[in-house]
């Protein structure tokens, strides 16, 4: 694709089509259905005189994209959502970087285009330098989403504001992706980051509005003094690995301090509010932030949530005390749950009871003994993968679960961290790539 002053020319006099422009417009499948694109683009502000040099630096970009005809599409569409066109042109005519991330967003993702196109005012967050070129950490995505939401953080808006903060958030992700700025891991971090946001988000929402209808959950400890009972939401899986890509769900599993003990009433909100046991007060709080998060609703969810990794599994309880933890694990936990606690650690709410809880299991997780019936478990586990993928046609080339994929790479480093865990401390880490380097 190439550009030459007769044919910007000739676009700002939004000329009719020439069979000779076929030639510089090759890049495109349909050079003359590319050219009435971009004649009607040039009807939108007075290019010649303003903004000359426009469509000389966008055929470049185009020429350079992943795809031509869906970029030039995708930037159609997005020009006419903008009500103000010479505010468009000057943001684009004064930033390249912006046209640049643009052309790249329009040509290498069109559900992250529709995303932008649902709330074209974003182009406002990109244009400022910070938002692609540097990396974000949980403290900053916390930061923004309280600056995005001000004070509906944690009123009836909160499940509303986090979708539109996710969806706001994954176009920077991935166009930091696209543009080359970051590794896969460094993205896939992003992401895991970004869930730990949200999910922290959704904790603080619906602990708020349970409290405002049940009071604040006690227990009294050995010692007879009356404790709050604490909560933590457990990121299993890729989530818990650092690991999450865009299209993953998230495996959670709900933790809370003490089942013997109830809600005490607000002095402010007594006739308001009714007394339950903890366990029913942390049940209804985890289905809250099940919906929060899980949810379809007209700005679709903010992530899909699975439960199943739960002790008992989809017929065991939504959240479980630590007593009732230690019960389960240490008289029916199996090697498949050993294997799964591998990649955990809290995402959201108390860091001092996920601490306990780790402490408490590290025995169950990792044992002294050289433990070689959990490798015949694991190798077991995977010959039930191969022989449920017999027969289908993805077979050895599922990425995930065929031959040499991810599950396959997952199971013989964890049957590594399960055999030597014990011993060497240094093997206990949940990210798959850092414990391969050990």
């Amino acid at each position: 694709m190439t550009s030459t002053p007769e044919l910007i020319d000739s676009l700002h006099r939004q000329s009719s089509w020439e069979p000779r422009w076929e030639e510089s417009l090759k890049g495109f499948t349909d050079p003359k259905k590319a050219w009435n694109v971009l004649v009607d683009l040039a009807g939108q502000a007075n290019f010649s005189g303003v903004f000359p040099g426009f469509f000389q630096s966008f055929l470049d970009r185009l020429a350079g994209s992943y795809n031509a005809d869906m970029a030039l599409a995708n930037f159609h569409r997005f020009s006419e959502k903008i009500t103000d066109k010479d505010y468009l042109y000057i943001l684009l005519t004064d930033s390249p970087e912006l046209l640049a991330a643009l052309v790249a967003l329009f040509s290498g993702s069109q559900v992250l285009t529709d995303t932008l196109l649902e709330n074209p005012s974003h182009v406002d967050w990109l244009k400022n330098p910070e938002t692609l070129n540097r990396v974000k950490p949980k403290d900053r995505l916390m930061r923004d989403f309280y600056e995005m939401a001000g004070e509906g953080r944690v009123g009836p808006e909160a499940p509303a504001l986090l979708r539109r903060f996710k969806k706001r958030e994954y176009i920077r992700i991935g166009l930091r992706d696209l543009l080359g700025k970051v590794t896969m891991q460094q993205t896939v971090e992003d992401l895991s980051n970004l869930a730990d946001v949200c999910l922290q988000v959704a904790y603080e929402y619906s602990d708020a509005e349970c409290k405002k209808k049940y009071g604040t959950p006690y227990y009294e400890d050995a010692d007879g003094n009356r404790k709050e009972s604490e909560f933590a939401i457990l990121g299993m899986g890729k989530l818990g690995g650092r690991e999450l890509n865009y299209s993953s769900d998230i495996d959670l599993i709900y933790i809370y301090t003490s089942s013997k003990g109830e809600t005490r009433k607000d002095d402010s909100l007594k006739d308001q509010q009714t007394v339950i046991s903890n366990h029913e007060y942390f049940t209804k709080l985890g289905v809250l932030i099940t919906k929060t998060i899980h949810e379809i609703t007209s700005e679709g969810n903010v992530f899909r949530v699975d439960l199943n990794l739960r002790p008992e599994g989809q017929s065991g309880e939504i959240v479980n005390s630590l007593a009732s933890c230690e019960i389960y694990y240490q008289s029916w936990g199996r090697t498949w749950e050993r294997q799964a606690f591998i990649k955990a650690r809290v995402s959201a709410g108390s860091e001092a009871l996920g601490e306990e809880f780790f402490q408490m299991l590290e025995p169950f997780i990792y044992r002294r003994s050289l433990d070689f019936s959990a490798i015949e478990e694991i190798k077991a586990m995977k010959v039930k993968i191969n022989l449920s993928l017999k027969g289908k046609k993805t077979g050895k080339e599922d990425i995930k679960l065929g031959f040499g994929g991810i599950r396959e790479v997952e199971f013989i480093v964890q049957g590594f961290q399960l055999l030597f865990g014990g011993r060497d401390k240094s093997l206990r880490v949940s990210n798959t790539l850092t414990a391969m380097n050990k």
